[in-house]
């Protein structure tokens, strides 16, 4: 593990992933970050096209939820998964930010939410930790 000038240690590339330390460290932060784009995604009405407000709102979720990139592990649910939510995420964007509503937006934010949760389950079994 790596320490940044007062920011957070990162993984070295080519170690080991320390799991314990992700768990001791990070783990909570990630649950909350992955809790709130799952919840906020489950207040958005069925099926029904995204406000702009709700779509600047669920990108800023996705966005807190970015920011673990560095500190999660290489392997299948980590960055992997998280970069197939980050393109999603800049889809969603491109699409539908300044356009008229579609409901199109709201299966692709079901989809970051399944991404989200994904990543939270497999830090949990890897972390051996129930949240």
């Amino acid at each position: 593990m790596t320490a940044g000038r007062g920011g957070p240690r990162t993984p070295r590339a080519g170690q080991p992933y320390d799991f314990e330390w992700f768990k001791r460290e990070h783990f909570r932060q990630l649950v909350r970050a992955c809790d709130g784009v799952r919840t906020y995604y489950q207040k958005l009405p069925l099926g029904n096209g995204l406000t702009q407000r709700q779509l600047a709102t669920l990108l800023a979720r996705v966005n807190g939820l970015l920011s673990f990139r560095a500190l999660l592990p290489d392997a299948g649910g980590g960055t992997p998964r998280l970069d197939a939510l980050a393109k999603k995420a800049a889809t969603l964007k491109r699409r539908f930010v300044g356009k008229p509503a579609s409901e199109a937006a709201f299966w692709l934010a079901q989809e970051i939410a399944s991404d989200a949760f994904t990543i939270v389950n497999y830090m949990a079994a890897m972390c051996d930790e129930d949240y």
